[in-house]
């Protein structure tokens, strides 16, 4: 039995964002435009203009003896396919989703990518290596910034742990991972120790000149109980705040000096 539905406008628009973004040289889909969903919901067959029930149903039967590339069905001749050559990043598939307002979806793509991936690091300076290793980093930031706005906070650590395994010391995840472990409300997801560990790293990697990232680091000597040296780091950071013309981060470490002289640590969510 085919199950049978007509899109509504967003669905349309998401599937003409999608096929853009995946497949080279695309122009706007064409109405009438059907799609055929396999079994695990997967899109098998885009029909670009009318499709007669003798293709449709040759194309299920298909799905279920598959004996060739389905790509090669898709084009009039034959040749080689240069996958390696041309591949999609999964983030750029993602912020499609995203920005049609289908944050499930792209959680869902997101995490189906990781567990078709080996799920550790590879070993080795190669560039192929080195590329697998930075692309599942950012799969896995991603993940994490769609976990915080669903303020999923244990699984947002989780994702920014599993980034750093991939990409050790990336200075975007350590500086966020280290101000969730320094400021989280729940204390049983706070770490000082941690949150010093990286954001003194990451402070070392930018010679100490970046506000934002110093920012980090106070907070966390004040989660560890350090505040003289959570003072002393977020006056280095305002100064550089109001050198750099960054007036909004300097008016909160103006507030949170405060607190730190009064021996309280960063809360924010």
């Amino acid at each position: 039995r085919i199950a049978a539905g007509m899109a509504g406008a967003d669905l349309v628009e998401t599937l003409d964002s999608l096929q853009e973004t995946a497949v080279y040289r695309q122009r706007q889909l064409p109405l009438p435009t059907s799609v055929l969903i396999d079994g695990e919901r997967q899109l098998a067959v885009t029909y670009k203009g009318a499709v007669t029930p003798d293709v449709l149903l040759a194309d299920v039967n298909r799905l279920h003896n598959p004996q060739e590339d389905p790509r090669d069905l898709a084009v009039p001749f034959p040749g080689r396919w240069s996958t390696e050559f041309f591949i999609s990043h999964p983030i750029a598939i993602a912020n499609i989703y995203l920005e049609g307002g289908y944050a499930e979806d792209a959680q869902e793509y997101l995490e189906r990518y990781v567990k078709e991936q080996d799920s550790t690091p590879s070993v080795g300076s190669s560039q192929q290596a080195r590329r697998k290793n930075h692309r599942l980093a950012d799969v896995h930031q991603k993940l994490a910034a769609i976990a915080h706005k669903k303020r999923q906070l244990r699984t947002t650590i989780d994702h920014f742990e599993k980034a750093l395994a991939f990409r050790p010391g990336y200075p975007p995840v350590a500086n966020n991972l280290a101000w969730l472990l320094a400021t989280l409300p729940d204390a049983s997801l706070r770490d000082g120790k941690r949150a010093v560990e990286l954001a003194t790293e990451v402070c070392r990697a930018s010679g100490n000149q970046e506000p934002q990232f110093l920012d980090t680091l106070a907070a966390a000597y004040a989660e560890a109980g350090k505040f003289a040296e959570a003072t002393e780091t977020a006056l280095k950071a305002l100064e550089l705040a109001q050198h750099q013309g960054k007036q909004d981060l300097a008016a909160e470490l103006r507030r949170r000096l405060i607190a730190y002289e009064a021996h309280r640590p960063v809360r924010e969510f």
